[in-house]
Formats: C-alpha cells, structure tokens, sequence
C-alpha cells in the first residue's frame, strides 16, 4: 500500500524451517507485494529470537519504528525473517515482557515453563531428551553422575555426524583444518564444565556492576613492539582491529591447547552442588547457542540466499539492504556469502552485535597456517557497505563465546582464549586489511567516506543489560536507525 507522508511501504514475513525451507507462496507473495510497492529500498530484519510469532514481532516491530522515524519520507519496504531459535526468558531484552522475565529467574537454575517449551519447539526431533534435561535442572540430583548424565543427553541433542553438511557451519573459518567441529564443553568432564560456567555467571555479574565504558584499543602494525598488547602480537597478523583494554576474565587468559578430560575446571572454580546446577543452565543455554549458531548459517546459505537473488530477479533496481542481530547477523552473512560472484544483489549490510568469530572477515587466520575467514569473499559479492557494530559491554559475545566455541584438539596458542575465539560483536572483525574504525559518533557526523567495511564501536549506547548476556540485546537505539539508514543511502537522491 502506498502512504503519500510516508513513501511507498510493503511489509511481509519469510519464515525458514531448519534446512533452510521456505513456504513458495508465502514467500512469492512478499516478493509480489515488494514489487507493486514501488519501494525503492528493501530492509531485511534477522535476529535469534523466535519463541513465538509475538515475541519475534514485537522485535521487528519496534527496529522497524526507529527505522521509519529516521526516514519518515523513504520509499522502504521491510521484511522479517523468522528461523527456528529461541532465547532463554532470564535473559534481559527490552522487547520481552518482565513479567516473563521474572518467571523465568525466579526458576533458575530450572527452567520455567515457557523457556522449555520454546527449547522442545526449537528442537522438535529430539523432545524426550529436552524433557529429560528440564527434569535434571528441576531435580539437581547430588553426585557427580547426575551431571555425567546431563553431559550425555547435551551431547545428544546436539551432536552431528562429521558428514553430515550441517556440520560445516560450526566454525567461521574456511580452511580449517580440525576434522572436528564440535565444542569442547560438550565433551570435557560435565562437572569442570559446570563449575567453569558458574564461575563466569559470577564474573558476568562482576562486569554489569564495574563500569559500563571500555576504552577501544587499536592496534596498528609498526616496527617495533611498543603500541602490542598483551591481547595480540604483531606475529599474529600485520593488521589487528580494535580491542578491549582489559579481558573481561580471568577464564579468558588461559593459554595452550585444549583438550577433553581435565581441559576445563580446577580448584578456582566454584564446587558447590547449588553453583554446579547454575552452571549446568548456562551450559544447556550455550549448547542450544552452539546448534543456532550452525543453524543461522544453513539458513542463510540455502534458505534467505536464494531469496534474496529471486527478490533481486523479480523486482529489478531493487536495493537490498540486510540487517542481522546476534545469531541473526551470521543468517544474513552466509547468505551474501551464497550470493553469485557477479550479482551485486545486496546493496549493503549493518551486522549488530554479530555473533561470528573476529576472524570471519579475515584475510588469512592468524593461527592457521592456510586459509581466511569464512566470510572473507563476502565482500565481492555486496554492492556497497558492510558495518559492524560492536560493543565492550557484550557480555554474551565478550566472555560466553569465546568460552562455548572452543573447539577440541585446537590451541589459544599465546594470546589467550578471547583472543582465539572472540566474537565480532564484542571488538569488531579483526585481521582484515579491509575494515577500519572508527566510533558511533564520528560514523554518524562523517558517514563512511571511501571506505567500504567499518567497524563502529557503539559501546556508548549498546551497554544496558543485566548478565549473562549483558549488553548484547541492547539495539533499540535512534541512533543506530539512523546507522543503518546512513549506510544504506536510503532517503538518499542518487
């Protein structure tokens, strides 16, 4: 429909089952309705959160607000993409009703009643075993076989053969050389896992209380050593992107390889039969992040790619603009990555709080001797800008990520675990000769310039949120609307 104050506007759904599956009529419709719209821009929306249709909706809804505030005269249709994934209720988020909120806390280390049912409908094949994980978290049973048994029941709702092609998606590195793909909190003794897990819950707390503001540090390559960190060396990588000054753990320093059978857990970490089943329920929230994480990239490499290149077909001159949160940020990644060489289909892409490694982007991986990062090729394949914004106060990116993604038989070589397995959304892609940086404020006064890749800190306003996840939900800003509007050109004559 056309709204003369307000441009041309078309709204629509595309909904993807795991493999990546999309309802033909449901998703020509959108198609249809974009191409009658007469819309210029098309604004595609994907985050991790889909407990339910509402829940998701009330998501796209008010990003999409913010949006038609900062460009209330722009010929933009929007699209929201909804994919099987789910976040765990005592997680902080703006758009979610407290009163869910408080249910949810007040039955930790259990689950409340609407946390498990988003859990069984997010892995409908496997229901006995997420019934038996509720009941282990309800009963937290003494001895350390009731964890042994939880570690089990994780293992099987979650783990993939090595030839099945979902596996694949597990790392953001193309070339990489483990033949396994699976997390080592999946098979390290359950106990050392729980006990390092509750440990960080505590340190997440630690972080929300100190500080919300975490100066960027850059590192530039020099000759000499003065301008390193303890956060990286030079023998890394020529180019480093901005970094943290302090690592937000004490977990986060441990160094060397990582190994099942004593790789996790010693006499720091917490031992108490209340804390363990603490840990137990970030352990399970992290599992269940590790299959989103996987499955965001089959969804955007078979699901929303193929979308996009029909969308671009069918309504020619159309300008795509994607936009992804947290796991949603990697769905809209691999599906430029799926992008042919020569379409140029997607105009530009905003990534908030990307849950990706830093080294996605990277031209060559700085602890393997062959190969970049997944996403490296990605930009041949846009038309314009890609942004990533990160934030310092991330919590979830900045000290669960780089704890849940270590990957078996890998090293933290000399840097430390953040370094290793950091995430973009906490301090920007790293290792890539392409991106620069520069703050929220100077982005949004000077825009991007000649530059094609920008990684913008946006701490100063992403910082609201209680642990674990701390800041990671906090995206409901006017100010990164008008990012996302900026980089996109959208209002723009040209």
């Amino acid at each position: 429909m056309t709204d003369p104050a307000r441009g041309a506007v078309a709204e629509g759904v595309w909904e993807f089952d795991p493999q990546g599956a999309v309802d033909p009529g449901a998703r020509d419709r959108v198609i249809s309705d974009i191409g009658h719209s007469g819309a210029r821009d098309v604004v595609v929306l994907a985050h991790g959160w889909n407990n339910d249709p509402g829940v998701a909706g009330e998501f796209d809804a008010r990003f999409f607000a913010l949006l038609r505030e900062a460009a209330p005269e722009a010929r933009m249709a929007r699209v929201g993409v909804r994919w099987p994934a789910m976040r765990f209720l005592d997680e902080s988020a703006p758009h979610v009703p407290e009163e869910q909120r408080r249910a949810a806390l007040d039955a930790l280390p259990a689950l409340d009643a609407a946390t498990a049912r988003a859990l069984v409908d997010a892995f409908p094949a496997s229901g006995d075993v997420v019934h038996e994980l509720c009941d282990l978290l309800a009963r937290r049973p003494a001895g350390g076989l009731a964890l042994d048994d939880f570690g089990t029941l994780l293992r099987r709702l979650v783990e993939l053969r090595l030839t099945d092609a979902r596996a694949e998606f597990a790392s953001d590195a193309e070339d990489d050389l483990l033949p396994q793909h699976d997390p080592v909190m999946l098979f390290d003794d359950t106990a050392g896992v729980c006990g390092e897990f509750a440990a960080a819950l505590d340190e997440a707390r630690e972080a929300v209380e100190a500080t919300h503001h975490r100066p960027e540090r850059i590192e530039r390559h020099s000759e000499g050593d003065a301008d390193v960190s303890h956060h990286g060396t030079h023998a890394e990588s020529a180019v480093l992107g901005p970094r943290a000054p302090d690592a937000l753990s004490s977990l986060l320093d441990q160094k060397g390889p990582v190994q099942t059978a004593g790789g996790f857990g010693d006499e720091r970490f917490a031992t108490g039969h209340d804390e363990l089943w603490r840990g137990a329920h970030e352990l399970l929230r992290q599992v269940a992040g590790h299959t989103f994480r996987r499955r965001a990239g089959v969804v955007g490499t078979y699901g929303l790619g193929p979308v996009l290149a029909l969308l671009a077909r069918n309504v020619p001159g159309v300008r795509i603009h994607l936009v992804g949160h947290g796991f949603g940020a990697r769905l809209v990644a691999y599906a430029v990555r799926n992008q042919a060489e020569d379409s140029r289909a997607v105009a530009s892409m905003v990534l908030l709080q990307p849950a990706l490694s830093h080294f996605a982007f990277a031209d060559h991986m700085p602890h393997q001797m062959r190969g970049g990062g997944a996403l490296a090729g990605c930009l041949e394949r846009l038309a314009g800008p890609l942004v990533c914004c990160y934030s310092h106060n991330d919590l979830e990116l900045g000290l669960m990520h780089p704890l849940a993604t270590r990957m078996i038989g890998d090293s933290a070589s000399l840097s430390g675990i953040d370094r290793k397995w950091g995430a973009l959304g906490h301090d920007g892609a790293q290792a890539s000769a392409s991106f620069t940086a520069i703050d929220l404020a100077e982005m949004l006064r000077s825009g991007m310039g000649e530059r094609q890749c920008v990684n913008v800190d946006v701490s100063e306003v992403v910082r609201e949120g209680d642990p674990p996840a701390g800041a990671h939900n906090d995206v409901f800003h006017p100010d990164l609307a008008r990012l996302v509007v900026q980089v996109a050109g959208i209002g723009r004559e040209d």
